[in-house]
């Protein structure tokens, strides 16, 4: 049994959601709108129509009664964007939105659906982002990146003969997204042993076990064969589908999305090909692997700094700043602090829950670092850039997000608990010396 699958029996969703992986999986989203009642919005691209069309005719389903609403190629998920599907929606009194694609029309089906409060499917044309069952939508507003709470797809349908021909650098993108699993899951683990933050060990356990088996199959899935790409498809949707009913990205985003996200809302990638987020997330797991391996040999080797620690803590936290970084930033940076702990009586409460915790560290964290590491490998000798260079990311501002990675997210990470045990120079520069490496 799959992985999503078990895990839909076990955990409550509130609408359960339907998903077919299969070879003929158009088969059936085509007998499904056929069977169901009212008209369904048919959401594409040029890319993606073309993806589908020996399988799948668009021209039948509109003479169905199914409008089609066509995107241009390469749309960006932006809030005017989902409003406009939104009233088209609404203008032809259809039931439901059906996108035809991957992470972007995924994304903004959902949102659209969501704005004119009906349902939404998919038929996943690469498996290239975690987001077709997640309760969220990453969406453009005022030109920034944001993580919006939305209306879950009710039906996904994955079609391995589809998957299989997907570009190679969108399913390099969804496996790269996987790495970041590794670091997400042990830092969550270690967060809910210092602050008391909420864990399931359940979810933790299939985010990391779907992540993996898609992970150790990189050649099949590349190759296009049906076992690759089911393993494939199987840890995205199973990733989405533990946000969605955790309504949290924890298991699934650490340092390394945080660092992503950075780098998206601040448009600091310059190659074009390779802006894809789950690339971004890859290259700055790379590095961020390394640091973690150093500082963990610090934590549970060298002598905490007790007294530096409780001086990073006597008075109130002030925001980093630069004069180029954008409004939406600056916004995020104040609301995020406001929900950080950053008191002095705070940090006394983590520390002596993070004291006798040292020497567990190591364990809690190695065996992910290195299924992860494991990974990175196998996609790096696949093709998947993942120096900072070549993907043009702006050295200088990349720095930026990494040096106030506690300021861009209320996440705690082992960034913080070096911070916490007096550590944070050495830690700071551990880090950017792995950021400087990855160039």
């Amino acid at each position: 049994m799959s992985y999503y699958q078990r895990y839909l029996e076990v955990h409550p969703f509130d609408v359960c959601p339907e998903i077919l992986i299969s070879s003929d999986a158009v088969l059936h989203l085509q007998r499904k709108l056929s069977e169901s009642s009212g008209p369904s919005l048919i959401l594409m691209d040029p890319d993606t129509e073309k993806a589908v069309s020996a399988y799948l005719n668009p021209g039948d389903l509109e003479t169905r009664g199914n409008p089609l609403y066509r995107l241009p190629a390469n749309p960006l998920p932006s809030l005017e964007l989902v409003k406009e599907i939104a009233r088209e929606a609404e203008e032809s009194k259809v039931k439901r939105i059906v996108g035809i694609g991957s992470g972007v029309i995924s994304d903004c089906a959902k949102q659209a659906a969501f704005e004119a409060g009906i349902d939404n499917w998919c038929l996943m044309t690469a498996a290239s982002v975690d987001a077709f069952t997640s309760g969220t939508a990453a969406i453009r507003v005022e030109g920034y990146h944001e993580s919006l709470p939305t209306r879950p797809t009710e039906a996904v349908f994955c079609d391995l003969r589809i998957l299989a021909e997907a570009p190679r650098r969108m399913t390099l993108s969804g496996l790269g997204d996987m790495a970041g699993k590794f670091i997400a899951v042990p830092d969550w683990r270690m967060s809910s042993m210092v602050t008391g933050e909420f864990f399931n060990e359940d979810a933790a356990n299939f985010a990391s076990g779907s992540a993996s088996l898609a992970l150790r199959d990189i050649d099949s899935i590349l190759s296009g064969s049906e076992r690759g790409c089911t393993n494939a498809a199987d840890a995205l949707l199973t990733s989405g589908l533990i946000m969605q009913s955790l309504k949290s990205s924890r298991p699934a985003s650490s340092t390394e999305h945080i660092l992503a996200h950075f780098w998206e809302m601040e448009h600091l990638v310059k190659n074009r090909e390779w802006d894809l987020h789950g690339v971004l997330v890859a290259a700055a797991s790379r590095f961020v692997i390394s640091a973690y391996r150093e500082i963990l040999a610090l934590i549970t080797v060298s002598d905490p700094d007790l007294e530096r620690a409780r001086q990073l803590f006597a008075g109130p936290a002030s925001l980093p700043d630069a004069p180029w970084l954008s409004g939406k930033t600056r916004i995020k940076l104040a609301r995020e602090l406001k929900e950080r702990d950053n008191s002095p009586q705070g940090h006394t409460h983590r520390l002596q829950r993070l004291m006798p915790l040292r020497n567990e560290l190591k364990k809690i964290y190695t065996s992910c670092l290195d299924t992860a590491e494991e990974g990175l490998e196998g996609l790096c000798k696949a093709g998947l850039p993942l120096d900072l260079g070549s993907l043009g990311i702006d050295r200088e501002r990349g720095r930026f997000g990494l040096n106030n990675v506690r300021f861009l997210r209320n996440r705690y990470t082992l960034l913080d608990a070096a911070r916490d045990l007096g550590f944070d120079r050495e830690a700071g520069e551990i880090i950017n010396r792995s950021y400087d490496s990855s160039f």
